[in-house]
């Protein structure tokens, strides 16, 4: 089985459309709420409002990611996404845009995302061999990066052109197209995999299994667990109170800061396709270096106040956070049972999220009480904690990805 299947393609385009969408909605969006409240807590509640759902939705999803085909989990997402933005453009063109509207929307929203990025994780294995995971997933979110770094350039523009309602129609539409593509996908074996007569407490369970039989997935999610509390410091909000106070720069910059970052992404997913091999045997040392150099690329973004090294910066970390990125998908997806692997996803994304919301509402009120530069250095002080469990733990620092390979 080829990666460059007309499967992996259709995946590979399905996820174009909607990734700009998610790209142009918050920037038009959250560009909207922060002008209107003037204030990060105000445009972090958009955030918090979206985790809250993708937290709600994980719950729901793992009840029944792995009962339905994953292909009809993520046409049904995208279609019904589409429904709630053109819902939303309507209404707009009707009655004008207010803040509540987007919350309500950014939940739902989030919400349907719970099911659709599993699902998607999920099928992936269908439609490739184990052997090229780590490649193929390479390829994958590089060419996902590669929508967002040109989303981020050209969204901002756009939605200044379009104005707020033509880019809600814009958003429903992009949800539409991705949905019709991911029509087309077939996989090579049947993605039902649970029993109908299982409870939710045994889906769970199912679910939280393989975080307590397999050592290396569970060290990489305590790894997950700890980082998110510093991730916050990279979201739009946060990213774009930063230029404004602290770089004195105008939203343009805000964008090429979230371009330069994603571009970063891209170098790191080729890098890992280009030196998969290498990857596989340095296993956890490349873990570890990866999150050194995320805590020092953040140290010294946070003392930065040149716009240019803000670019820089932003284009560098972007480089070992995809490095760490694939090869936890991959090992996830290799390791996890293929009958429960939609729900681990899942599960997975209810833990971080949780962790998540907790840290973006402690962050955004300690950024408006300390400031942004405060916010960035306990950000890396955070990010130096990651590093040093990953060399502590000896899962991590002997993991060999080959041996595992051999041993499936």
């Amino acid at each position: 089985m080829k990666i460059f299947n007309i499967n992996f393609n259709l995946i590979m385009a399905s996820q174009i459309f909607n990734l700009f969408a998610s790209v142009l909605f918050n920037v038009a969006l959250i560009s909207y709420v922060y002008s209107a409240t003037t204030s990060v807590s105000g445009a972090t509640l958009v955030l918090v409002v979206s985790t809250l759902g993708s937290i709600i939705g994980g719950f729901i999803a793992s009840s029944f990611l792995d009962k339905i085909s994953h292909k009809n989990v993520m046409i049904f997402s995208s279609f019904l996404s589409f429904f709630i933005m053109l819902m939303l453009s309507i209404t707009t063109s009707a009655f004008g845009l207010n803040i509540f509207a987007i919350y309500i929307v950014t939940f739902l929203l989030n919400v349907i995302s719970s099911f659709f990025r599993p699902a998607r994780q999920a099928i992936v294995p269908s439609i490739i061999e184990k052997s090229l995971l780590l490649k193929a997933n390479s390829i994958l979110l590089s060419t996902m990066q590669i929508v967002l770094t040109s989303s981020w350039v050209v969204a901002v523009p756009i939605a200044s052109m379009l104005g707020i309602e033509m880019s809600v129609y814009t958003i429903s539409f992009a949800y539409l197209i991705s949905g019709f593509l991911i029509y087309f996908i077939k996989t090579s074996y049947s993605e039902r995999g649970l029993e109908e007569q299982d409870t939710l407490i045994n889906q769970l369970i199912k679910g939280i299994k393989p975080f307590r039989e397999n050592k290396t997935i569970k060290s990489i999610t305590i790894m997950d667990m700890i980082e998110n509390l510093a991730n916050i410091i990279w979201v739009p909000t946060f990213l774009l109170a930063f230029t404004v106070e602290v770089l004195h720069l105008n939203e343009e910059w805000w964008g090429f800061q979230g371009a330069a970052y994603f571009f970063g992404i891209i170098i790191g997913g080729l890098l890992t396709a280009k030196y998969s091999l290498k990857i596989k045997q340095l296993g956890g040392k490349v873990l570890i270096y990866a999150s050194l150099a995320v805590a020092v690329i953040t140290l010294v973004y946070g003392l930065n106040s040149l716009a240019l090294l803000a670019v820089i910066y932003s284009f560098l970390i972007g480089i070992p956070s995809q490095v760490r990125n694939v090869i936890q998908e991959s090992l996830i997806q290799e390791y996890a049972d293929g009958r429960v692997i939609g729900r681990v996803f899942a599960i997975r994304n209810i833990i971080l999220q949780s962790i998540y919301i907790i840290a973006l509402v402690a962050g955004s009120y300690l950024a408006d009480k300390i400031g942004m530069v405060n916010i960035f250095l306990i950000g890396a002080f955070i990010y130096t904690l990651v590093a040093l469990y990953a060399f502590m733990s000896p899962t991590i620092r002997n993991f060999n990805y080959n041996e595992k390979m051999n041993r499936l």
